[in-house]
């Protein structure tokens, strides 16, 4: 059978994690992402399609945004391939994300011959590294992120350098508030640098989430990082990169990942420079 409805109930919940975690489990990977898993805790209040496939058990779930965003996990790819065709047939002008390259929903979707409209890399790399921070520019100084004073500047200089990618640049005061919130979140781990004029340069966000790993190893995150277009070139980005990462080894991470557009050429080159090598991948599909 299956059913959707817009609110899962404590038992609905309770099944739906179970299914996720033996995803997980098989696949190395979380079958939602971030902002959905924070909506199963209750954090994120935004009305969503809840798709569940039952017999008597849960054998497969999905959860849509009402901008018409997917995402699944199954108990197996038959499961997987039976929920999926019945969103779609809901939602055709929609996307699905998948997540990893064994997840049941990219299995399902290559089954069905979905165009891959997108590729996210997950890039990782042992820590610590092998050199010192290359230094900031001059007249840069870098401080941990308060949020009475940096949140709205952030918002600006993400919207901006991140233009060209609109998920990330459509960040409002309100998707950052829902990551400051996380229990994941420290503001010291959020590290904001400014020029000598006060005018905000650019940012490196890490993130350091206890039951995240990469390629089967524990791993923080090189959550959000980017550079002013202003200061591009300066070595600005490269001490950026360097001071996080060194921050992730002080906070004893092994390991450093993050995600790159595999059509990025550019900061693709970047991170494989820095000694990034490819684990794994997301995938957007239309469906």
């Amino acid at each position: 059978m299956i059913e959707r409805v817009d609110r899962l109930t404590p038992a609905q919940c309770a099944a739906v994690r179970r299914l996720l975690a033996e995803e997980e489990e098989r696949s190395g990977r979380r079958p939602l992402d971030e902002v959905n898993r924070l909506a199963l805790a209750g954090t994120d209040p935004a009305p969503r399609e809840h798709w569940l496939m039952t017999d008597p058990q849960l054998l497969a779930y999905a959860v849509v945004s009402p901008a018409g965003v997917a995402e699944l996990t199954a108990c197996d790819v038959a499961a997987a391939t039976t929920l999926l065709a019945e969103v779609r047939n809901r939602h055709p002008a929609g996307i699905l994300w998948t997540h990893g390259d064994r997840s049941t929903g990219n299995r399902a979707a290559r089954g069905l011959g979905l165009t891959c409209a997108r590729e996210l890399l997950l890039l990782a790399r042992a820590l610590p590294l092998d050199h010192p921070e290359r230094p900031l520019p001059d007249g840069v100084t870098r401080s941990a992120f308060r949020r009475e004073v940096d949140a709205e500047d952030w918002l600006e200089l993400n919207a901006r350098a991140f233009a060209d990618l609109p998920d990330q640049a459509s960040w409002d005061a309100g998707d950052l508030a829902l990551r400051l919130s996380a229990p994941w979140f420290d503001t010291n781990d959020f590290h904001i640098a400014r020029g000598s004029d006060g005018s905000m340069a650019g940012f490196h966000w890490t993130k350091i989430d206890p039951d995240a790993s990469a390629d089967g190893t524990v791993s923080g995150e090189v959550f959000v990082i980017a550079v002013d277009p202003r200061w591009r070139g300066t070595g600005l980005g490269a001490a950026l990169l360097d001071h996080g990462l060194h921050h992730l080894a002080e906070r004893g991470m092994p390991q450093a990942h993050l995600f790159v557009d595999a059509d990025n050429r550019a900061a693709v080159g970047l991170y494989e420079a820095a000694g990034f090598r490819r684990v794994d991948g997301d995938r957007q599909y239309l469906l």
